[in-house]
């Protein structure tokens, strides 16, 4: 049982008793006292009764407004709470995102400068055989995987060597103006096999 409902019905059995033992004090009394004296004595038992009943309401919505206000606290403080996790949740994933983010930039730059490398002892070989073999050109497979930039800084250290050094590529491609890309000097002057050419000829 609810703690408070039994205070209110211990207080409303100690009312009950006090009118019980007053009227039994003004029943046995009765000649002895004037009958305003008894009925003054019954009202004071009342109105004491009913002034504790009242106090106890009062007492009751004043804890229950506490409670409330208590709830209300606790949930703002688990609110609060919720936001601190979430922004520490956040920061830690903004941390691990630069971090990785950082590693990734690093060990791009180490791949860069390791194909830098390479290209560099490649083409070495490539300007040393092509000296010691007497060769004057030669084919270049599948030269649509590397980009312009790549061509152009390759075909630029062969004709730094041989001028007259010829070069042409593979594009397997029908769309003369994509493979027409490689023969721009910008993008390394590489001459290419000319399969649209090949195709429109095969269809005569």
């Amino acid at each position: 049982m609810n703690p408070r409902t039994r205070l209110k019905q211990l207080l409303l059995a100690s009312l009950v008793i006090w009118l019980g033992v007053g009227s039994l004090v003004g029943y046995i009394t009765f000649d002895k006292f004037i009958p305003l004296i008894w009925a003054g004595l019954i009202g004071g038992i009342f109105i004491a009764g009913l002034t504790s009943m009242l106090a106890l309401n009062q007492s009751q919505m004043e804890v229950a407004e506490s409670n409330r206000s208590h709830s209300r606290t606790k949930r703002q403080v688990q609110e609060q709470q919720l936001k601190l996790d979430r922004l520490e949740y956040d920061g830690k994933k903004a941390s691990e995102l630069r971090r990785i983010v950082l590693n990734s930039t690093q060990e791009k730059d180490h791949s860069l400068r390791n194909m830098a490398a390479a290209l560099d002892h490649a083409m070495d070989e490539i300007i040393e055989l092509t000296d010691d073999q007497g060769a004057d050109a030669f084919r270049i497979d599948t030269i649509a995987w590397m980009p312009h930039a790549f061509w152009k800084e390759f075909s630029d250290r062969i004709r730094a060597e041989n001028p007259d050094f010829y070069m042409f590529g593979e594009n397997f491609n029908y769309n003369a103006g994509a493979i027409a890309q490689h023969q721009k000097p910008e993008n390394g002057g590489i001459s290419v096999l000319d399969f649209p050419g090949q195709r429109a000829i095969t269809q005569l």
